[in-house]
């Protein structure tokens, strides 16, 4: 779907044999994130929707500091802290005043549904859509 004077290019693909392809100057994993982005577009263009953002990033577990520990016999060491764990969806945006993250997915990998599983109990306020091709 390409709009008037909008050029698309569509690149390689990944292991999971989607193709990069960009639109508007932005980069999307697949041509049916492009496409999808095409139509949200359209809806907040038309008022359906409000707010889109592309890329939106949760946090789902804070950042765990470095902390002192002591161990046997009164040891002392250091246990080294973790990054905070994060999930980034395809898109974000109202519908009927209600909050909605939405993804689009060729293949459900283990991290994703890791992922989509903690970001559902972390924030259960949030409609989360999911558009598997």
């Amino acid at each position: 779907m390409e709009a008037a004077g909008e050029k698309e290019k569509v690149s390689a693909g990944n292991k999971y044999g989607a193709k990069k392809s960009v639109a508007d100057g932005i980069t999307f994993d697949s041509r049916r994130e492009m496409e999808r982005y095409h139509e949200l577009k359209l809806l907040q263009q038309g008022r359906a929707i409000s707010g889109l953002k592309l890329q939106p990033r949760f946090e789902l577990i804070p950042k765990q500091d470095r902390a002192k520990r002591i161990g046997e016999r009164g040891l002392v060491y250091w246990q080294e802290g973790e990054p905070a764990v994060h999930y980034t969806a395809d898109f974000e945006y109202y519908e009927n005043g209600l909050h909605i993250v939405e993804d689009v997915k060729g293949v459900r990998t283990r991290d994703y549904v890791l992922r989509r599983k903690l970001f559902k109990r972390k924030y259960p306020e949030i409609i989360f859509r999911e558009t598997v091709t």
